[in-house]
């Protein structure tokens, strides 16, 4: 209430300021002074006493825009303006008092003070009804100091009809002005607060999102840097394992090779997932570096697939590789392609039971350079749309049942994607639930000559197009 208050009273000593000002300076002083040749019509005999109290006007409204705009609160510019219009009609006053008729024409003079001085400024009420009084109280004063006629009377009776009809409609416009005016400071204030909350609370939520981008990358960092001392126990758990195993065939100690293997199988396991999450990890962090270098193309993938081959065929699958005998070689990062391969075939021979999972390695031109393109193709259980819009997010598999029957972190597809995307290419997906999946791996031959990086939608128009 008190914002509302403070805000209300500024207002209306703006614009009491503004009035003054243009009343100063366009209508006072051309008026005053232009009505001064009627003078010369209606008053001949006091022509130059007229003239001089006209020109009284000049120093009283220069002295009264000066004062209003240092005034400090709305009362003090009352006062001043108060003041400004009494002075002004005081003028008109002196001016019938002189000429001491009951008749004279100078009475208009008071209305137009009147229209003026209650329709343009923004009083309260008190201040409306002082302003009445200080100009036509003078008026009425000179009037019953008068041997008034009866024709006189109902001049007069006309006359006062006439103002206090004036009066009434400027009060009138006061009153739905200053409705009007808190209307429209109420609904500025309830927007101000509005958007005030809003801002608030948009800031407390960049304020979270910061928040937790510091703690993701700090987390990400944290992981990153816990590399070696996370991998190095693992790896000597492992080494151990299988120097147990050699030692106990040696010996033909037979009696802890079953628990051996299920100790070395476990680290193995675990390590991968470290290694997942650690990978996923360095790419958040932006620790992930790509080391380019040519390497033989065909060599790589007989490589992956001779180690996931048994893998792929444990779950009763045909595995077949098309490749034609001139695929050449390839200057990318060898490492994270193998990885791409080994994540993308580990999961078609999980996810695929007595079918077939297969790899074609082709070449394909687009914007005139040259790309490889590699399809892994299954006819396991597929994916819906929905599914399919969520596979490359990390920690996240196609729904809930499939992480209860097949387990993993699903991370492998979610750093393949990022590898691809590292190397310049990106990885594609068409799949049909119940019908099978096809990741359409898609690298530049050439990483450093690599003009121009596709967007994800331009390089699936093309891809896709070509297929149709």
């Amino acid at each position: 209430m008190k914002v509302y208050s403070q805000q209300l009273e500024q207002e209306k000593l703006e614009e009491m300021r503004a009035v003054v000002n243009t009343i100063t300076g366009y209508m006072v002083l051309p008026l005053y002074l232009i009505f001064w040749i009627p003078d010369l019509i209606y008053a001949p005999q006091y022509t130059w006493e007229f003239l001089f109290l006209r020109c009284l006007v000049i120093p009283i409204a220069f002295l009264a825009s000066f004062s209003i705009n240092r005034a400090k609160n709305l009362t003090s510019a009352q006062n001043i303006s108060l003041a400004y219009v009494f002075s002004l009609a005081a003028i008109i006053n002196v001016m019938m008092f002189m000429m001491g008729e009951a008749k004279s024409p100078y009475y208009t003079g008071l209305i137009l003070i009147a229209i003026g001085g209650l329709g343009f400024f923004p009083w309260t009420k008190k201040y409306f009804i002082a302003v009445v009084f200080v100009i036509f109280a003078p008026y009425f004063a000179f009037l019953s100091s008068l041997d008034l006629t009866e024709s006189d009377i109902v001049y007069l009776v006309v006359i006062a009809f006439f103002i206090n009809g004036t009066i009434t409609i400027l009060w009138v416009i006061q009153f739905f002005r200053e409705r009007l005016r808190i209307n429209e400071i109420t609904a500025r204030l309830e927007l101000k607060t509005e958007i005030e909350k809003r801002r608030a609370a948009e800031n407390d939520l960049v304020d979270a999102r910061d928040q937790a981008l510091q703690a993701s990358q700090a987390k990400s960092t944290f992981l990153a840097s816990m590399s070696h001392e996370l991998r190095t126990p693992l790896n000597a758990i492992i080494g151990y394992s299988e120097l147990l195993q050699e030692l106990s065939l040696d010996d033909g100690n037979n009696l802890y090779i079953k628990d051996l293997k299920k100790i070395d199988a476990a680290g193995k396991t675990l390590l991968d997932l470290i290694n997942d999450v650690l990978d996923i990890s360095k790419i958040e962090a932006g620790q992930m570096d790509v080391s380019i270098e040519k390497f033989d193309l065909e060599k790589v993938i007989t490589n992956v697939n001779t180690i996931l081959c048994p893998f792929v065929e444990k779950n009763n699958n045909e595995f077949s590789v098309n490749y034609s005998d001139d695929i050449g070689s390839m200057e990318s990062d060898e490492t994270k392609i193998r990885q791409v391969l080994y994540n993308l075939l580990s999961n078609a021979g999980k996810f695929t039971q007595n079918g077939k999972v297969e790899v074609n390695v082709s070449t394909q031109v687009i914007n005139q350079q040259e790309w490889i393109r590699i399809d892994v193709t299954d006819d396991g259980i597929g994916m819906t749309p929905a599914q399919s819009s969520k596979v490359f997010n990390a920690f996240t598999q196609a729904d809930s049942t499939t992480t209860k029957q097949f387990g993993g972190t699903g991370l492998g597809l979610s750093i393949s994607y990022e590898f691809s995307k590292m190397l310049g290419g990106d990885i594609l997906l068409k799949s049909q639930y119940g019908i099978g999946s096809t990741f359409i791996i898609m690298l530049p031959r050439y990483f450093d000559k690599l003009d121009v990086k596709l967007n994800r939608n331009e390089l699936e128009k093309i891809v896709f197009q070509n297929e149709n």
